[in-house]
Parts: structure tokens; C-alpha cells; sequence
């Protein structure tokens, strides 16, 4: 299991990534209505939307493990670290599907076991 470490999460201690599941999927969905709706409205852009969407990811991630995470400090982070932090959390239990001799997610054909 990977640890990860960021100066503002923890006291920069190691943590492991909380899983990303479809009940968190739907609570982020939950709290992207109001972006939703200002999109639909033409009152915001999808790159804005799109923003919002990976800050409310990570910074919900980032709340379950330290409650004091604010937004403010994932703003202060590299842009490729905030990327690479926004895959991590999406891809954290993420496991793989296999379905007949396929790989579901890939559409690859897997090795018959004998």
C-alpha cells in the first residue's frame, strides 16, 4: 500500500489513501449541484466546473483524513501536484474488473488459466 505525506494534512505524517467508493462518488455529485446548475445556466464555463469538481474530490479525500484541510491549502500546491494528488485520490481500492477471459476495463483478452 502506497503511504503518502503532505505538509498540511496530518502534521505531515504518512497516511494511507481513503478508498474512493460510489457512496463518496455520489456525496461529491451531491455537492457539484450548485455548479451543476450555474453551468446549465451559462453562469460558469466547463473548465470551472471541471476545477471544482477535482478540488471537491481531494478536499473531501483530504477532510476524512484531518477535518483542518481547508481548500485554500490544496490551492497552494504545484499544479502537477494537485493533479497527481486529485488521480490518486479517484484511483485509491480501485481494483480492476475481469469478465470472461477480459479485461473489462481495457477490452484486452487475459490468459485462459488451465
Amino acid at each position: 500500500m502506497v503511504e503518502y505525506s503532505l505538509k498540511f494534512v496530518n502534521d505531515g505524517k504518512t497516511f494511507n489513501m481513503p478508498e474512493w467508493t460510489v457512496r463518496k462518488h455520489e456525496k461529491l455529485l451531491e455537492e457539484m449541484i450548485p455548479y451543476d446548475e450555474q453551468l446549465n445556466l451559462g453562469k460558469t464555463t466547463q473548465k470551472e466546473y471541471d476545477r471544482q469538481y477535482r478540488l471537491r474530490m481531494i478536499l473531501l479525500t483530504m477532510k476524512e483524513i484531518d477535518p483542518k484541510v481547508e481548500e485554500k491549502n490544496l490551492l497552494e500546491l504545484h499544479p502537477d501536484d494537485f493533479i497527481e494528488l486529485w488521480i490518486a485520490c479517484y484511483n485509491s481500492g480501485k481494483k480492476g474488473i475481469k469478465k470472461e477471459n477480459q479485461d473489462f476495463q481495457n477490452g484486452e483478452k487475459t490468459p485462459n488459466s488451465k
